[in-house]
């Protein structure tokens, strides 16, 4: 199956899928690649911005309840730049690399937005303890994260197909959120609801669930919304054993 992962710039797209290869505990396992061939995203251990389109197959061991399954993933990572408007400045100075990305695009079964968290959200101790400011730029007012949002529902409208899987990320958990408890939650879990999660999960996203309600019933696609964190590997697994199912 082909994954798309897309995101604005410095959201985390790369190190998640980094760290997912870094590890072979787990219910989620990456077979190949291994993490030291993907070590050529980084420099002295720090993941590089994305500058360029990487199309990576991966071979995945997935853990469902006991029940363990491969899975081949084509990854295709992609710059920030690629996902802004239509008048991007990086998709005329990149046509050919735009036309391969708006293919696999449409082609590809599962596609995941990752964004970071909106200001309001974040909890200002957890920031400053991860040596961040809470006026970083990439945490957007309320406001412009909704408008964002909308932008990216736009975008899907305009150039996924109906009968895709959309997986909307909301990343870098671990500056708003308990994601210890939360993991700890899950593991004691047998299997997962996934009706019951996204039912979880929403009221996160409550300012923009409207719109993903409207947008499942004008395109016809099944959505799905989870919390992500490289660091606690539970939630980082999540969205991996949801495509496994």
């Amino acid at each position: 199956m082909s994954v798309i992962v897309m995101g604005d710039q410095a959201v985390g797209k790369t190190t998640l899928m980094l760290e997912l290869a870094k590890s072979n505990r787990g219910d989620v396992q990456v077979i190949e690649p291994s993490y030291e061939d993907l070590e050529r995203f980084t420099i002295g251990g720090q993941v590089m911005p994305t500058d360029s389109i990487s199309s990576i197959t991966m071979q995945l061991l997935v853990n469902l309840s006991g029940n363990f399954k491969e899975i081949k993933v084509d990854w295709i990572d992609s710059p920030g730049e690629a996902w802004r408007a239509e008048d991007s400045r990086w998709r005329k100075a990149n046509p050919r690399d735009w036309n391969f990305l708006s293919t696999s695009l449409h082609n590809a079964k599962f596609l995941m937005i990752v964004m970071a968290p909106y200001r309001e959200l974040l909890n200002e101790n957890l920031v400053g303890n991860d040596g961040l400011s809470i006026q970083d730029i990439r945490f957007r007012k309320q406001t412009q994260w909704k408008n964002r949002f909308q932008e990216w529902i736009s975008f899907l409208e305009n150039n996924a197909r109906n009968n895709q899987y959309v997986i909307f990320c909301l990343n870098m958990a671990d500056l708003f959120c308990d994601v210890q408890q939360i993991s700890d939650a899950l593991q004691q879990e047998e299997s997962i609801n996934w009706i019951k999660h996204k039912i979880n999960v929403l009221p996160i996203f409550d300012n923009v669930r409207e719109l993903i309600y409207r947008f499942e019933k004008n395109r016809i696609v099944k959505t799905q919304v989870f919390i992500t964190t490289y660091k606690a590997r539970p939630l980082l697994e999540l969205p991996w054993l949801y495509m496994g199912t």
